[in-house]
């Protein structure tokens, strides 16, 4: 393949391969349509964001494909950054909202919006990547149908990590369309408030709500607890900041929360798989 490929495989079916040497840092912004989305990083560094999360895609050493599934159960901002004299191979196959509605897929009636995962491949996923990376030579409308074919079996394979990713599926099913729209309501919330001092008391407060609904809500809409969300939100905060030169270790260890250094090292390492240190010596 050239070093840019893009192909409609059949309307709501899409199936991107991307090879360059990033010539500079920068970021895209954009909007993307409801769906799910594959990313598969073969060589390189992709670092993604949709909303308020935070997906780092590092093959540089070329240890392991790796890769991350992303469903949206509507539009929302998607980035994506680039780093200087990183050489990134990489594919993104994209199911629309219809196409797995005519599917069969239901995604919707349990998958909470922005539902993601970071995804091991196994060896035969990995053969397939190469396959669609390296197609045999037959005639263009075959050639379709031939990538389709590989890139459902790459959907099976993600959609089973997202779904085992999604801890609370079946609970989910239990929480009412008001409260789940009121759980987005006080994450979109908490995620612009990071700069203050939150409590799950301040929170429950500010929605008049009981702490202990607060909790249980917010679990059930997106499967991690509001205090962890606030965590991981704060850590993010802090990585932005790292990445952007806005600050030391020292400076962003404040921001994200913690009383030490090397308190927030060693859980910014935990969640990032990379050491502060290591994300400001690349700016």
């Amino acid at each position: 393949m050239r070093p840019y490929e893009n192909y409609n495989l059949r309307p709501g079916l899409s199936f991107h391969f991307g090879a360059q040497h990033e010539q500079h840092d920068c970021t895209w912004f954009a909007s993307i349509d409801a769906g799910l989305r594959l990313f598969i990083v073969l060589e390189g560094r992709l670092s993604l964001h949709f909303g308020p999360h935070h997906l780092e895609l590092d093959n540089r050493d070329n240890a392991k494909v790796c890769a991350a599934a992303v469903y949206l159960n509507q539009a929302d901002q998607f980035t994506r950054n680039s780093h200087l004299n990183c050489y990134t191979k990489r594919i993104t196959i994209g199911f629309s909202a219809a196409w797995l509605d005519h599917s069969g897929l239901a995604l919707n009636d349990y998958l909470p919006h922005l539902t993601h995962c970071h995804w091991p491949l196994s060896d035969h996923a990995i053969a397939i990547v190469n396959q669609m990376i390296d197609p045999p030579a037959i005639s263009a409308d075959l050639t379709g149908l031939y990538l389709e074919s590989r890139a459902i079996e790459l959907l099976l394979e993600g959609l089973s990590y997202l779904k085992r990713n999604n801890h609370n599926e079946a609970m989910h099913r239990t929480l009412s369309s008001d409260s789940y729209l009121k759980m987005q309501q006080v994450k979109r919330w908490v995620f612009e408030n990071l700069a203050s001092s939150l409590t799950n008391d301040l929170i429950a407060a500010q929605f008049h709500l009981s702490k202990t609904t607060l909790q249980r809500h917010f679990k059930l809409a997106f499967g991690v607890t509001i205090s962890d969300f606030v965590v991981q939100a704060k850590l993010e905060m802090a990585y932005e900041m790292l990445k952007n030169g806005q600050g030391n270790v020292s400076k962003a260890s404040e921001v994200a929360g913690y009383s030490t250094p090397n308190s927030f090292s060693t859980a910014f390492k935990r969640y990032f798989g990379v050491s502060p240190k290591s994300v400001k010596k690349k700016v």
